[in-house]
């Protein structure tokens, strides 16, 4: 699977760091019918942070998440659909770091076959420098994964004439 790459929007809404406050901070998204890309929390000290990620914004939905507390994220967030395999987070960080593009935050999780990334950036110039850098960097893990292959299989090659 080529990289599907795009740029995705990010909301934040503080809580009180309690059982049950993610829940209650969520139920309007759910009541909206929002369908998120991904949301996440952590805490700091006796609040806590709930974060949501969506594609596409319309403006009612931008209402329902303005009026559930949510505020926008500043910057630019862009989220990267892969192939799990190893070293794709390597080759996306080498590739934002080479485009001299800095990344405010990064987060990764893989699902069977399937991984995604969303990476946060402070402005559109860098995460267009990153987005382009990042497509040219599908290449590099392709052939990667094609040279160990080759190995592994010279290996099983020269394991089964030293058994012969």
């Amino acid at each position: 699977m080529a990289y599907k790459i795009s740029k995705v929007r990010a909301f934040d809404k503080k809580v009180a760091d309690a059982p049950g406050e993610m829940a209650k901070a969520l139920a309007p998204i759910t009541a909206g019918r929002l369908n998120l890309l991904g949301v996440w929390g952590w805490t700091e000290g006796k609040s806590a942070t709930i974060r949501i990620c969506m594609q596409r914004v319309t403006p009612k939905q931008l209402s329902i998440i303005n009026e559930a507390g949510f505020t926008e994220v500043p910057g630019t967030v862009v989220s990267i659909q892969c192939d799990n395999k190893p070293g794709v987070a390597q080759t996306i960080g080498a590739a934002t770091g080479e485009a001299d593009a800095s990344m405010e935050a990064f987060t990764g999780l893989a699902i069977g076959k399937q991984g995604a990334t969303l990476a946060f950036f402070d402005d559109d110039k860098a995460a267009d420098k990153a987005i382009k850098a990042v497509k040219g960097s599908e290449k590099k893990v392709s052939s990667a994964k094609k040279k160990s292959e080759k190995k592994k299989s010279a290996a099983k090659k020269k394991a089964a004439k030293k058994k012969a």
